[in-house]
């Protein structure tokens, strides 16, 4: 069983230099895809819950984002880019 990296909206806006804001305006424009559920167990409390995280996949569509913001390319342009199954 391969477990996958994930990292919390802080994680992601201080990696790429943005406002978690940023990030949610991102996700809300659909061009991020939807998140993955995360388990954290806290040990003290010891309760296990799952909240949800960014992926490999998610830090690839935010560099890519990043990319075609700085070519000015329009938000349908970038939504077309990341997800062209969803024009079918």
């Amino acid at each position: 069983m391969t477990l996958l990296q994930s990292y919390t909206s802080r994680e992601v806006a201080d990696h790429f230099g943005i406002s978690e804001s940023t990030i949610r305006w991102y996700k809300k424009s659909g061009l991020i895809s939807p998140l993955l559920p995360r388990n954290l167990y806290t040990v003290r409390e010891g309760v296990s819950s799952v909240y949800k995280g960014f992926g490999p996949q998610h830090m690839q569509e935010l560099r890519r984002i990043l990319e075609m913001k700085e070519q000015n390319r329009t938000l349908r342009d970038m939504r077309d880019a990341l997800h062209p199954e969803d024009d079918e």
